[in-house]
């Protein structure tokens, strides 16, 4: 794919583009690289558009539906120590506190 191809894609369909390729080995500067587009125009417009990535699982996630399903669980995660917050540049960090 080449960037034309790609910039006409729904958001959505770039969002599943990169989940793709991640879930495929490769890293977000390969993909970025092989369509030539920069890493900051994706990023930028993917928060824009509340996609953050999340090094956990290691795909871009809508932030809405995360904190949706937190709300759904009736405060599970608060019970079970999960933490889940966003990093300078967007990324989704998060984890296990013991205790």
């Amino acid at each position: 794919m080449n960037k034309l191809s790609f910039n006409k894609l729904a958001l959505e369909d770039q969002v599943k583009y990169f989940n793709t390729k991640l879930k495929s080995g490769k890293n977000i500067s390969q993909i970025c690289k092989s369509i030539n587009i920069s890493y900051s125009t994706i990023r930028d417009r993917f928060k824009r558009n509340n996609y953050v990535y999340s090094r956990i699982i290691n795909q871009y996630e809508n932030i809405d539906n995360i904190e949706a399903a937190g709300e759904a669980e009736g405060g599970q995660e608060a019970d079970a120590h999960l933490w889940h917050c966003l990093g300078p540049l967007g990324g989704l960090y998060g984890g296990f506190e013991a205790g």
